[in-house]
């Protein structure tokens, strides 16, 4: 009798959410910000810049009672990420923190998963959705990068100032992400995501060689990204 019962009660829940939920079907692009590469050790001579790239997702929204809403859906891109050198020069009478050189990359591609739960809240007449989520993500890079900084002196001989490699981690990786989303009228919804992945997605190594202590280390990136996202609602026949 209570396994009839407990069966009755989920078969009612369960048509009662059905009955309140609404699906609708979104499609739109990202602008994404971020993914600074990680040093270690730390070295006065590199630093990264945030950098921008962009993607495109699809989602498909549920809206529950109570204001619940449950999201899910893909999204592809591309990630953008830059080492920029400082070619610092210790051996010199006066150290020197030399010029300046940047070496951007947009050669890596990812697809991802992600599902998310959230709640509508409403300022005044505004509807604003908040959530929480997460998901996996599949990066693909089809080759690995060398980087290297030169001196050329009057004398004609050359000084090799620096170095790196970096080899991608063509895996899957996991991520939690929060976002916000409002809609501007029935058809357009904007948004802002914060994703930050797990694991790293490259491995690398830097070295500076014409210092009084040679500096080494390695390079990783934690993909890890605000998203400026634009969604359009397909609508249906």
């Amino acid at each position: 009798m209570k396994k009839i019962c407990l069966i009755t009660l989920l078969l009612s829940s369960a048509s009662a959410l059905t009955t309140c939920t609404v699906a609708q079907t979104l499609v739109g692009v990202s602008l994404n910000l971020g993914n600074k590469l990680t040093y270690s050790p730390n070295s006065d001579g590199l630093d990264s810049p945030i950098m921008l790239a962009g993607g495109i997702l699809v989602n498909y929204r549920m809206n529950l009672i109570n204001n619940w809403v449950i999201l899910y859906g893909a999204n592809v891109g591309i990630i953008g990420y830059s080492i920029r050198v400082h070619a610092i020069d210790t051996l010199r009478p006066q150290p020197d923190r030399g010029s300046t050189f940047s070496f951007p990359d947009y050669s890596t591609f990812y697809g991802g998963l992600a599902l998310s739960i959230g709640k509508n809240i409403y300022l005044g007449q505004r509807e604003l959705l908040i959530g929480l989520g997460g998901g996996v993500s599949y990066t693909y890079s089809g080759y690995s990068t060398e980087y290297s900084v030169s001196t050329h002196f009057p004398d004609g001989s050359v000084t090799e100032q620096f170095y790196a490699t970096t080899a991608p981690r063509n895996r899957i990786t996991s991520f939690a992400k929060v976002l916000m989303q409002f809609p501007i009228n029935k058809l357009v919804t904007l948004g802002v995501e914060y994703s930050k992945h797990f694991s790293s997605i490259l491995d690398g190594r830097y070295a500076f060689y014409h210092t009084k202590q040679p500096s080494s280390g390695d390079i990783s990136l934690y993909q890890s990204e605000v998203s400026l996202v634009c969604l359009f609602k397909l609508l249906r026949k």
